[in-house]
């Protein structure tokens, strides 16, 4: 199963429709939040509330099954001290809904890491990356045995 796994895009209307247009192969297109556009442009993605989001349009997490998976997606920001991810909170709240992945934005820096037995997702932003990395996007290719992260640059079309 291919999953895109996309987060703040603060405004962009290119990149998701980037997104769309590059992936349409995709079987889900997961946004984790800073979207900063009304719902109907991100429309055909799963989409959860980010710092900068107005949260009365999107739902704060988002909880999917998925392969034998559970995937809890959020924007993360609930979970950071200043610029630091808080890894052994992230994993607790994955472990308390009994999930194995978590996808969460927030940092605009890319990680793929196993923390407490938990695989957490951060795809970056494909907005701009705050350790000057090219804005980034991931794709997920998730099977009942094995989960398989690959990250991508976001090079809008010209």
């Amino acid at each position: 199963m291919k999953i895109v796994i996309v987060s703040d895009s603060h405004g962009s209307k290119e990149s998701l429709r980037y997104i769309r247009n590059m992936h349409q192969d995709a079987d889900l297109i997961i946004h984790c939040g800073d979207i900063c556009l009304p719902k109907e442009y991100a429309e055909g993605f799963i989409q959860v509330a980010g710092n900068c989001d107005d949260p009365s349009r999107y739902p704060l997490a988002d909880l999917i099954e998925l392969e034998g998976h559970r995937i809890v997606i959020t924007h993360g920001h609930a979970f950071f001290s200043g610029r630091n991810v808080n890894y052994d909170a992230l994993a607790r709240f994955a472990r308390r809904n009994e999930c194995d992945i978590v996808c969460f934005g927030h940092s605009h820096i890319y990680c793929d890491q196993i923390h407490a037995g938990v695989r957490l997702l951060n795809p970056g932003s494909i907005s701009g990356n705050r350790d000057l990395t090219p804005p980034s996007y991931m794709i997920m290719d998730l099977q009942p045995d094995s989960i398989t992260v690959q990250r991508k640059e976001y090079r809008p079309l010209v």
